[in-house]
């Protein structure tokens, strides 16, 4: 019976030593998107990082449902955008999708309005009671419940061959 309650004792300390080990989530960056994101904890983080990104569309999710951000426990998120300069004249929108899964597509739960400025933050809101009459200038939200995969979304148009420098990131809302 000794051997046995060792054998244990063991095996949970190995487990809790590899928790420690590798139990931290890390930045990962996906090849030739030049987007990084972390795969959410129970504070969240989404994020696209934007060297000089030209005209298109960016999504967090990296394959199918599995790259998606999944929640699990919380109600809302929060994502800014912050764009720290650009070339050409840029007009960039970004939105929280869900996934609906009987008809397989990706759905906007909320859209920011057109982001041309420098250093002007600006942020969306998904959050079931939140006061959307009450909001900041430029704040756009949904009072509606973050459903369980989701992911963020931007896209870069504009003219004179566009391009955009800064992050995107989101924060989970208790």
């Amino acid at each position: 019976m000794r051997v046995f309650k060792n054998g244990i004792a063991a095996l949970l300390l190995g487990s809790l030593a590899l928790l420690l080990a590798f139990g931290t989530p890390v930045t990962a960056q996906v090849p030739s998107t030049g987007v990084e994101y972390n795969k959410p904890m129970n504070n969240g983080v989404a994020l696209i990082t934007n060297t000089a990104r030209g005209a298109g569309t960016t999504n967090t999710t990296v394959s199918s449902l599995t790259g998606s951000q999944s929640n699990l426990i919380n109600i809302g998120v929060i994502c800014t955008f912050n764009q720290t300069a650009h070339g050409g004249s840029p007009s960039t929108t970004i939105a929280i999708q869900f996934f609906d899964q009987p008809s397989a597509t990706w759905q906007t739960l909320v859209t920011s309005g057109a982001i041309t400025a420098d250093a002007t933050p600006t942020s969306i809101v998904v959050r079931p009671g939140i006061a959307v009459a009450s909001l900041p200038t430029g704040m756009v939200a949904a009072n509606l419940p973050l459903p369980r995969y989701w992911r963020l979304q931007q896209v870069v148009g504009g003219s004179a061959t566009p391009t955009t420098t800064g992050t995107v990131g989101c924060d989970y809302l208790k």
